[in-house]
């Protein structure tokens, strides 16, 4: 990250002028961060966790600098494909935003962002746990990864436990052994029971029903009692909802 102050612990002139025209105009040209004029401040003090008006950011970065390791301004857009210093790129905004980013809004709905909130206010806790989940979307597993997330690592390997219909020690075994191949400070979840729980903020829990001998995830809504179901089937599983009604309504002996 920039340089804040100099050798005598004086502020530079540089690194002001850089936290205007290169982070405060990026993340203002990615409308999907910016929520009625305010974004989150990743000043040391704030972390991320504060919506604030882009003058009041630039001032609590001035003071305070940005939060530590925050090199990647996933909380405010920007994508793994980062920009390199030494190559003086630029940054550009992944307005499509990633695979997984995708998924989150698919599931979680962009009117959370989108939708006006009080400018006295932060988010409410349906909208932050959007951001949050956001930024597992382009948080990296562990530093300098440029092929997984926090997310997509997580999701990949519940696949991995359903299609081998790896039982839970398995499951937890294999994720410390893969954990000790990381480097420190990675951010993958120690075990199944963590990994079900990042998930389930967005809805798609891993859980056995009695309605599929194959034990996949299911991101289909419940179904009611007028017995109706989507009519598509999940990649993977080849159990139709209506052969899954059928099997649900079978009278129990």
């Amino acid at each position: 990250m920039w340089r804040r102050l100099d050798n005598n612990g004086y502020l530079l002139d540089e690194f002001v002028e850089r936290v205007d025209q290169e982070f405060l105009n990026f993340v203002f040209a990615n409308s999907r961060f910016v929520s009625h004029g305010r974004i989150k401040c990743p000043c040391t003090k704030c972390d991320n966790r504060k919506f604030l008006s882009r003058s009041d950011v630039h001032l609590h970065i001035v003071r305070n600098g940005f939060s530590r390791g925050y090199s990647i301004w996933y909380a405010h857009g920007e994508s793994l494909n980062r920009r390199n210093d030494a190559t003086g790129s630029s940054r550009v905004p992944n307005e499509e935003g990633s695979r997984y980013r995708t998924m989150v809004i698919d599931a979680m709905g962009l009117g959370l962002i989108q939708n006006p909130m009080c400018d006295e206010q932060p988010p409410n806790l349906e909208a932050q746990k959007f951001f949050d989940l956001l930024e597992d979307a382009d948080e990296p597993l562990c530093d300098g990864c440029k092929k997984q997330t926090k997310l997509s690592a997580v999701s990949q390997l519940l696949n991995v436990k359903s299609e081998y219909n790896m039982s839970e020690a398995c499951y937890d075994r294999l994720i410390s052994v893969i954990k000790t191949m990381l480097p420190e400070g990675e951010k993958l979840p120690d075990n199944l029971y963590k990994t079900k729980k990042q998930l389930a903020k967005l809805g798609l829990g891993y859980k056995k029903i009695d309605a599929c001998t194959n034990n996949y995830v299911t991101a289909d809504p419940p179904i009611h009692s007028n017995s109706t179901a989507q009519t598509s089937t999940t990649s993977q599983c080849d159990l139709s909802p209506e052969k899954y009604v059928a099997r649900r309504e079978l009278p129990t002996q």
